[in-house]
């Protein structure tokens, strides 16, 4: 035998933790986290026995929470666009469908649009374009149909989707839109079927491809600058946790085992090079608790990693911020009574621009040029991130190119 080893330090995480909420059972339940682009953080909740809906801020030094619907927030889907955007959809009691957009990073909320009643309560999925207007796909009919309608300002246009019946949207973020407006979609069927609806013109018509087969209802979806689009999912329910990849704009799918262990709910999220991360929880059996992991991909190889394991954890919410620091959001104790934020600073990632990370949506928005004279031009635009080196203009005589760079701002 050899010499015995040195003792082995005890692991460190990375990983802080801050208490959210916690007012009676079941806060917390069905928990959905966004970054925005001046990379704040923002957590919309169920409150205690989904009796209200609530807004959770990261002040810079600890959580506000307040109640933005006393009617019920049942399921809520966030999601951070442009300009300040910050909108949620949720149910309330009665099967009523409610969206709510606030345009200044929730410190106000308008009335809700409110659609219903409807028979199915399914989570939502919803995600803003670059131009602000709102995407949500939802179940809103007694068919069991995916129906996807857009929202400008706060009314909504007549559903742009339709699916087939008894179909879902994936549980957790389960639609993205890229640079280009290109709307994906990840639909569930009851068969356990998991499919893209990929759309190019706005929603009017759509193509449908399998991700994959008995996959579990805990599926998340990011869509990469360079087109890459990511799902993460389980095989069956509880199953081993998967990654499929699509290089071709979803024409066909490479999956990859991440964790073999039994994973139940899972979200997705990418950083500014482009590699996937995941939040999931691993299924608890009778006594033994959940935990709560987290997985890394570096362009090479997954590492996997504990960041909770003190109970019954559920509901994990993903988000990566402007200065690469990974955050997630979860639900932790038997009676759910906790809803907890853990939080890794300096990890040192690449920043997703403006902080989203599920589409190119803080791309700059309303470009315009105005002529100051004979030989001069203005140009201006809307500056929808926080964290960008800085802006290239581009120009070309004809619109199809090609096109040559003609300015910059000297940042860049």
């Amino acid at each position: 035998y050899s010499a015995p080893s040195d003792t082995a330090a005890a692991f460190n995480s990375p990983f802080s933790f801050e208490k959210v909420d916690k007012v009676g059972t079941g806060i917390g339940h069905a928990v959905s986290l966004v970054v925005d682009r001046l990379g704040d953080r923002h957590v919309l909740h169920e409150g205690p026995g989904s009796a209200d809906l609530r807004h959770s801020r990261w002040n810079g030094s600890a959580w506000t929470t307040r109640v933005i619907d006393s009617e019920g927030g049942t399921n809520p889907t966030a999601a951070a666009g442009p300009g300040g955007r910050l909108d949620v959809a949720y149910h309330i009691p009665g099967g009523i469908f409610r969206v709510r957009r606030s345009i200044d990073g929730g410190a106000t909320w308008p009335a809700p649009l409110t659609r219903g009643p409807i028979a199915l309560g399914n989570k939502a999925a919803a995600s803003p374009d670059p131009a602000g207007n709102l995407f949500v796909a939802a179940v809103l009919n007694s068919a069991g149909t995916v129906d996807l309608f857009r929202m400008a300002g706060t009314t909504s246009s007549v559903p742009v989707f339709s699916g087939a019946a008894n179909q879902h949207p994936a549980h957790n973020d389960g639609l993205a839109i890229d640079a280009g407006r290109d709307i994906f979609v990840l639909i569930t069927s009851a068969e356990g079927i998991l499919r893209l609806a990929k759309s190019t013109d706005t929603g009017s018509s759509w193509t449908l491809t399998q991700v994959a087969a008995g996959a579990g209802s805990g599926a998340s979806l990011a869509v990469g600058g360079d087109g890459r689009i990511h799902v993460a999912y389980t095989d069956g329910g509880p199953g081993p946790l998967k990654r499929a990849v699509s290089g071709d704009g979803g024409a066909s799918f490479t999956a990859e085992t991440v964790d073999p262990a039994l994973v139940e709910d899972n979200e997705i999220a990418l950083d500014g090079s482009g590699n996937p991360h995941i939040a999931y929880v691993t299924a608890g059996s009778g006594p033994e608790p959940s935990d709560l992991k987290y997985a890394r991909y570096d362009g090479v190889r997954w590492s996997t990693q504990t960041v909770d394991s003190a109970g019954a954890l559920i509901f994990p919410s993903l988000a990566l911020d402007a200065a690469g620091d990974v955050h997630i959001a979860y639900a932790a104790g038997g009676g759910l009574d906790e809803l907890r934020a853990a939080r890794w600073s300096g990890a040192g990632l690449a920043a997703p621009m403006g902080g989203n990370n599920r589409g190119t949506v803080q791309a700059p928005a309303g470009f315009a040029a105005a002529s100051v004279g004979s030989s001069s031009v203005t140009w201006s635009w809307a500056d929808n991130s926080a964290n960008e080196l800085g802006f290239r203009i581009y120009g070309s005589l004809v619109s199809t190119g090609p096109y040559a760079l003609i300015a910059g701002t000297s940042t860049i």
